[in-house]
């Protein structure tokens, strides 16, 4: 009666669990940048190894040796969807989408690089007086010598679909400096290791080593354009109705376990 308790509590929990994660990607449908969470569950029996006496003959032992039936569900793994979302036209000059699986780099507060997929950059000031391009939230974005880019005065940046910066003269557009600055474009062999440490920000953990794409073609960049979420708004939502059945289920069931332990005690109490 017990363990039939703990599976309907734990089957609820996770329930809740998915649909704080659906409702989190519904709300987040038109954000730019976002990545869809999604959670997934270990089986319901899950397995404990080397936690019971290793006696073969154990009084009661009704599973292997060194093997342990658990009970519930568990919620093993929270991760992020990396599918890149569709590129939305802004025709903003600083706003760049990658296409491909690389990120942009940009400088961390502790000064290393951070990886990212929202290229919504603007030119923000050094605190030299040099203008420099950044994010909303002042982190210099890097090239692929890992410095900052500085935009000279007078000037605007133009990114060709390499992801190589130039600058054009504002009030004579004719007047190009070709600078030829490369965009850090790097790539992770496993996204899924990355550490989310902000909004669209990801940390590399050790070992986890990053490659620079470069000037190679394999990722194109696309200047005015940003990175729309990617949460799939009908998916989300048929999920939702899956979730809720689950959760019904599940509370029905804790429902008749407990009415039939009151069965139980009124049998007994007489």
């Amino acid at each position: 009666m017990y363990t039939s308790m703990i599976n309907a509590v734990s089957g609820m929990r996770s329930a809740q669990l998915k649909m704080d994660s659906i409702g989190n990607n519904v709300a987040n449908t038109n954000t730019h940048g976002y990545k869809a969470q999604e959670v997934s569950f270990g089986s319901v029996l899950a397995q404990q190894y080397k936690v019971t006496p290793e006696e073969p003959s154990k009084e009661g032992r009704l599973t292997p040796l060194h093997l342990r039936v658990g009970m519930g569900a568990l919620a093993n793994l929270h991760r992020y969807n990396m599918h890149p979302g569709a590129p939305v036209q802004t025709d903003v000059e600083t706003d760049l989408y990658i296409q491909g699986r690389a990120f942009f780099q940009v400088q961390g507060e502790n000064g290393e690089p951070h990886l990212t997929r929202l290229g919504a950059f603007q030119p923000m000031n050094n605190g030299d007086g040099r203008m420099v391009l950044g994010t909303a939230d002042g982190r210099r974005v890097l090239d692929a010598n890992q410095e900052t880019i500085e935009i000279p005065d007078g000037y605007r940046v133009q990114v060709n679909e390499r992801g190589i910066i130039n600058y054009v003269e504002i009030s004579n557009p004719n007047n190009q400096i070709e600078a030829g600055i490369q965009l850090s474009l790097v790539t992770v062999p496993n996204r899924q290791a990355l550490v989310q440490v902000g909004e669209n920000l990801y940390a590399t953990p050790e070992g986890v080593e990053v490659e620079q794409v470069g000037n190679t073609g394999e990722v194109l960049v696309k200047q005015g354009f940003l990175e729309g979420s990617n949460v799939d708004l009908a998916k989300e939502m048929s999920t939702l109705i899956e979730v809720q059945r689950h959760f019904q289920f599940n509370s029905r069931a804790l429902q008749l376990i407990d009415e039939m332990g009151q069965t139980i005690n009124n049998i007994y109490g007489r």
